[in-house]
């Protein structure tokens, strides 16, 4: 056994050419990780910007304060599924919204992570509590909630580490986790409050399940039927929390599923059922609680496939608050997926993730492995690959355009991290089979390799520095500004209320379809049959519909026009009963903030 070493020159000795040299060289590693990943928080951190990363926020906020799954984020099409389901009860349809309204578009498990989250750190929604001199540039809680992803990330380099060095080797392992850390998209996804990250290592803990179920049946010694029974219970499991966090994850099932069937022998009849029947039991309770509350499943996300279809385009369908699904067939249906996957196969399947090292991954599909479990795996992730890219463009909607590639719609870039491991296999086979007059220049190669791939991070991270606040549209403190003018028990009407909820806390309907309407898919039947409406907060998001080619024909700017008539007219519609717009140089700059009364005048608002 290898005695520490003593003396001052055994010690130098032990750095430049012993064990000692190894782990200099993790600790230079780790001291650069930080380094970057302290510059980036530093300089490209930015307040979220996914309409549904605020969205989780604010739903987490409220469980955390003991009220239940509900959302201050109200769409129409949420309330018109409510009505609907009362109404066919037998019961009256309207007032609704006078009652904590429950929410229907999202799964439960990353908002109750985050809940578990404020519980712990010390959180601080009004703005004013986070600075002493006045100033503001950084949301708190936004900042938070990236620590929080920042912790997940963490583990998810662990994971990755461990299953690639059981894989394959801890050189491939170790470069590996170098360029997933040095994934620029990654770090946007780290710190966008969405579950994206959570997901990825949930599906690593679904890849170690799976080699653990086929190494079982193949080793001499086979494991024993109740162990591997449990391991498909814990499949099952898995995907179904996969699911319950954002549900097209759940499509996994059927890659999942046809992998235990190819792969665990004479077993495949009782494990197979085992894990399908593990992941219905984790996601029945929540679609139950869904269907009860509306007559869907899934609430308002089972409108996602027919949304930006050519019947429903952008946020129309949401904002409806009586969709006619007939007016969509299933040609627009087929349409909407052949164009998605084309785009798909076009843009994003080279660049998984968002790294050219993926087109690695793709190349290897030529290059057979002499382990068997290794290439049942590569085509479980191929598979999983053509489920999720179908999945993708048959569920892409408005936040794809919203918040283009950073976006919860955004799927294959769960896949990233193993398709990583298996690109970097082919690249260090590739690297085996050339020669080099010396072994140094093999380490070059591989450190170049790393730097270019990284590449993207290193240029983001020199100066100028990106602005911390995403404006437009979302500028925090003139948000919370607006809202503080009504009371914690008032409604406003908004072009975003996931802002407005997640930084205001109020209560925040999104704009209907029309400011007046004949059919009642407008402001007036929300006001006067459902809760009366005190405010109206127009941003920079309809504000500047004026400024598109396509806004005098297209009926979704309808409160841009109304917005313009407010502004250069200083009319509104006849009868309509918000008539005090919130002076100053904001109006101009597209914040338009409409009141029952001038509540501006008086301190502390309404």
């Amino acid at each position: 056994m290898s005695q520490p070493p003593t003396g001052i020159q055994e010690w130098i000795y032990s750095l430049e050419e012993g064990g000692g040299r190894i782990w200099l060289t993790r600790f230079l590693v780790v001291l650069i990780a930080v380094f970057l990943g302290t510059v980036y928080h530093l300089t490209e951190f930015r307040n979220l910007n996914a309409p549904e990363a605020m969205d989780t926020a604010q739903i987490a906020r409220n469980l955390s304060e003991k009220k239940g799954f509900t959302t201050q984020f109200i769409r129409p099409a949420s309330l018109h599924l409510m009505q609907k389901r009362v109404m066919n009860q037998g019961q009256d349809g309207r007032g609704i919204l006078r009652q904590p309204h429950p929410d229907l578009a999202n799964p439960p498990v990353y908002p109750l992570l985050l809940a578990g989250w404020m519980k712990v750190a010390p959180f601080k929604f009004t703005i004013m509590e986070q600075t002493s001199d006045g100033g503001f540039e950084r949301h708190q809680p936004d900042v938070l909630i990236g620590y929080f992803n920042l912790g997940i990330f963490c583990l998810l380099l662990l994971q990755i580490f461990l299953l690639a060095r059981h894989l394959f080797d801890p050189w491939i392992a170790g470069l590996s986790v170098v360029i997933i850390y040095g994934s620029e998209i990654l770090w946007r996804f780290v710190y966008s409050g969405l579950s994206t990250v959570f997901l990825m290592s949930l599906f690593l803990f679904v890849i170690q399940v799976l080699v653990a179920l086929d190494s079982g049946e193949r080793a001499q010694t086979p494991r024993t039927l109740s162990k591997s029974l449990v391991l498909a219970l814990a499949l099952g499991g898995l995907l179904g929390i996969g699911c319950m966090t954002r549900y097209a994850f759940g499509w996994l099932v059927i890659p999942v599923s046809l992998f235990v069937l190819v792969s665990v022998g004479a077993r495949r009849w009782l494990l197979t059922p085992a894990v399908g029947l593990a992941f219905v039991i984790v996601i029945t309770p929540w679609l139950w609680r869904n269907y009860s509350l509306c007559g869907q499943p899934f609430g308002v996300a089972t409108y996602t496939v027919v949304e930006e279809t050519a019947q429903f385009t952008g946020t129309r369908l949401l904002r409806s608050q009586s969709p006619d699904m007939s007016r969509v067939t299933l040609d627009d249906v087929r349409r909407k997926v052949v164009l998605n996957v084309a785009e798909i196969a076009q843009d994003e399947l080279s660049r998984l993730g968002g790294s050219w090292v993926s087109g690695f991954f793709l190349v290897g599909l030529l290059v057979p492995f002499n382990n068997r479990s290794l290439q049942r795996l590569r085509w479980f992730l191929v598979m999983a690959v053509g489920t999720l890219i179908i999945v993708q463009a048959l569920g892409r909607t408005w936040l794809s355009t919203f918040s283009p590639v950073i976006n919860s719609e955004n799927l294959l870039a769960i896949l990233f991290p193993m398709v990583v491991v298996y690109g970097i296999s082919l690249f260090y086979l590739l690297l085996e089979r050339l020669e080099f007059p010396m072994l140094e220049l093999k380490a070059v190669m591989v450190g170049a390799f790393a730097l270019v791939a990284a590449l993207p991070l290193i240029l983001k991270l020199l100066p100028p520095r990106m602005p911390a606040m995403v404006y437009p549209p979302y500028r925090p403190d003139f948000i919370q500004a607006f809202t503080s003018f009504l009371n914690p028990d008032e409604l406003m009407m908004t072009d975003m209320p996931w802002a407005t909820a997640w930084y205001g806390q109020r209560d925040s309907v999104w704009t209907s379809n029309r400011v007046v309407d004949e059919k009642g898919d407008d402001f007036f039947n929300i006001n006067d049959n459902q809760r009366t409406i005190k405010a109206i907060y127009i941003s920079p998001i309809s504000a500047d519909s004026p400024m598109r080619s396509s806004f005098i024909r297209d009926p979704d700017f309808a409160w841009g026009r109304f917005y313009m008539d407010a502004l250069l007219l200083q009319q509104m519609p006849n009868g309509f009963p918000l008539k005090y717009m919130m002076p100053g140089g904001l109006l101009e700059a597209g914040h338009f903030f409409l009141t029952d009364w001038p509540r501006w005048t008086r301190k502390g608002g309404g």
